[in-house]
């Protein structure tokens, strides 16, 4: 036994000078590794490489549409060098975090889009194809300690001509939605599996009326206030870029079958039939939405991660119904454009110079 001691200690190097500072050093490295130099990169690489090579499984025509505004959900952690002298997780690391939120959903969504156009005859090859982040605001709820797990929700919400919108919502692990996930079944199958084994699925009718009139009422009151396992709440914009030429997100949407209408064939068939049939979906989807209630910009925000029903047919008007309520929501991003012009540059005092390091 006294062997086997002193042999890990010569390999650890405890027993050489200074031997304990290195491996404290080492732990202490090592229960902070998502801070250390280069790390960040690694993620966003594991994120591409899972999604774009190891990843087999593609969405088809048929049920492209149903995945649309579907969220995919990553996992971290809150290391003690990413919190400040609050012992909170500090608020410039969050943006790190949804950086590989965001690229793992790209990457699974629109990974046919891309190589569409990146392969596209009618576009120019040699200029290089690009997806480039224009944008992004995040508000803050509750905080988040030192080594505690949470979860970041990413979806699409909207798009317009030139941006399309993402909505992020970092919440409390393990307590948000179903275990259910279009591109791995089996979480399905191992959560039923549970649930048979510990008997939650032996519930009588009178329980379900039950349950199913307090889900009715708290769906009511979720729909004014936040769920209460968000952490934080984020926007983001990104632009579609063949060069000096933008490729509007809905034709990169359609080659990635997510929608059901080639856009640049609705618009052709706008411009060659009669105004008033041309807008005829439009107006019906317009109707739709003027009944869905718009609040605040923070608390919008926070509701978008009410579930949408998967049982739900997604056909080209719901489809637009809801790219119309996301945009009420992704309009206050796009109006922080303005903030450009609050930088006048005149030649007025200024109440000091400073430097933060001094190299």
């Amino acid at each position: 036994m006294l062997q086997s001691y002193e042999t890990v200690k010569r390999i650890l190097g405890i027993s050489s000078p200074g031997g304990v500072w290195r491996l404290l050093a080492i732990v202490f490295a090592l229960l902070n590794i998502k801070s250390l130099p280069f790390v960040w990169h690694i993620r966003l690489l594991k994120g591409l490489v899972s999604q774009f090579l190891l990843s087999r499984r593609r969405l088809d025509a048929k049920t492209g549409p149903s995945a649309l505004f579907r969220p995919i959900v990553t996992t971290h952690h809150s290391p003690i060098l990413e919190c400040d002298y609050n012992l909170h997780k500090s608020n410039s690391t969050y943006f790190s975090d949804l950086d590989v939120s965001r690229l793992n959903l790209v990457a699974c969504l629109l990974k046919k889009g891309m190589d569409s156009a990146r392969k596209s005859t009618t576009l120019d090859p040699r200029s290089g194809f690009a997806i480039v982040l224009g944008g992004i605001t995040c508000t803050f709820k509750r905080e988040i300690k030192p080594y505690e797990r949470f979860e970041i929700w990413t979806r699409v919400l909207s798009w317009d001509r030139k941006w399309l919108y993402l909505v992020s919502h970092v919440v409390k692990k393990d307590k948000v939605g179903s275990k259910a996930s279009t591109f791995q079944p089996w979480i399905k199958s191992k959560e039923s599996k549970a649930t048979e084994e510990t008997g939650q699925l032996e519930l009588s009718s009178a329980t379900k009326d039950d349950e199913a009139k307090q889900d009715s009422s708290s769906s009511t009151q979720s729909a004014r206030s936040p769920h209460p396992a968000i952490f934080a709440s984020s926007i983001a914009r990104y632009v579609f870029k063949q060069g000096r030429l933008t490729i509007p997100p809905a034709k990169i949407l359609y080659e990635s079958n997510l929608l059901l209408h080639n856009p640049e064939d609705i618009a052709e068939r706008a411009t060659e039939s009669p105004p008033v049939d041309s807008t005829s979906v439009d107006i019906d989807v317009a109707s739709a939405v003027r009944s869905i209630p718009v609040f605040g910009a923070e608390e919008t925000i926070d509701g978008s991660l009410l579930p949408l029903d998967p049982h739900e047919n997604w056909d080209h008007t719901s489809i637009e119904k809801e790219r119309i309520r996301g945009m009420t929501v992704a309009e206050n991003l796009a109006n922080l454009d303005e903030l450009h012009h609050e930088f006048t540059a005149e030649d007025r005092p200024v109440l000091g110079r400073y430097w933060d390091i001094p190299w």
